[in-house]
This record gives structure tokens, sequence and C-alpha cells, in this order.
């Protein structure tokens, strides 16, 4: 029971901040479509959006925009003379790949430009007709996920852990060997299986 009610608030807590995240990721989106239908990014007023969408979410490395070929082209901290590519990641070729817009949040990945272990969650970008334009996203710091974990007293031999339907871990708490350690492996618990 005191197991089942510590998922339940877990679930409740971590939904939250990906139903927030997901706000800010289809508000961009819009803005994006906007202005490329309007006649083009203006890339100030874009990345001052940016800015203030990012500062609302605590749990966030980054939020930017990838163009069509998958260049970031936009988002604060964004070194301009450092060309960054994203058109391998797995949520680039999701998005690219749906016919609608969906919510995407893929496999824990160490990110390009913060260096950081994170969850990437995206939206497409639509263009004119309903082309493919790009994705707007946000790296989800996985210390967020740490921090929340820490809270929860769980006694001397406890853990959570969070993972995805194909039992991938997301991340958990403790990590035995240190950030990173054992993101993307497969939970090996026979019982769980």
């Amino acid at each position: 029971v005191a197991s089942k009610n510590i998922v339940e608030l877990l679930d409740e807590e971590i939904c939250s901040d990906f139903d927030k995240i997901d706000m800010v990721l289809l508000g961009t989106a819009d803005e994006v479509a906007r202005q490329i239908a309007a006649g083009g990014v203006n890339s100030k007023v874009l990345n001052r959006y940016l800015q203030r969408q990012l500062e609302r979410l605590p749990e966030a490395i980054s939020l930017r925009v990838a163009d069509a070929q998958g260049r970031v082209r936009y988002g604060p901290g964004l070194d301009a003379q450092v060309a960054v590519n994203i058109a391998d990641r797995e949520y680039f070729i999701r998005q690219r790949e749906s016919s609608g817009n969906v919510l995407v949040i893929a496999r824990p990945l160490f990110a390009r430009i913060s260096k950081e272990w994170s969850i990437p969650v995206s939206r497409r970008i639509s263009g004119p007709g309903g082309s493919f334009a790009g994705v707007v996203y946000v790296n989800t710091a996985i210390s967020h996920l740490y921090k929340t974990f820490a809270n929860i007293e769980l006694g001397a031999h406890g853990s959570v852990a969070m993972f995805n339907p194909e039992l991938e871990i997301f991340a958990r708490y403790p990590e035995p060997k240190g950030a990173g350690s054992v993101i993307g492996k497969k939970f090996a618990v026979e019982q769980w299986q």
C-alpha cells in the first residue's frame, strides 16, 4: 500500500511537470507557425519569447527550435558560431515522420549543447499546408527527477526508478554508480519483466 501511494504521488507530480512542458511546447509551436505564415521567423522576437517561456520551466535545461533539416536555430544560450544538428535524434525523426501534432517523450540522452543528461520532450512545427517545418523541444533535466525522487523517504535499501514501456531506465534514485550510469539500460529484475 505504501509503495502504491508513493507511485501515485510521483505519477501526479511528474505528469504535472510534463503537462506544463507540453503547454509551453504547444504555445511555442503556434508562435513559430504564426511567424512563418506572416512571412518568416523574426529571430530576436522568437528568442525573447523562448527565454520568457524557459523561465517558467524550472525543470528544463533548454527550450529550442530546430528547422526542418534539424539545424538548431533558436533558443536561449545558443552559440551562433557552433552549428548543432539534431536530425539524427529519436524525437526529431519521430516528429518528422508523424502526420499529426503529437507529444513525443523520447529516450534520455546526453544533450549536445548543454552537456547534461536529459529527457527530450517535443512537438512538431507545421508550415503552410501542414508541411513539416521543424520541431520545438525541451530538454528536461534528469537531475530534476532525482530531486523529486530524493524528497521521498525510501528507507535504507529503497529506490525509485522510472522507465519506458520497453523497460529502459529513464532515471533511478539513488543511482548506484553516479549520474547517467543506468540510463537506457534494461530493467533486469525478472519479477518486473
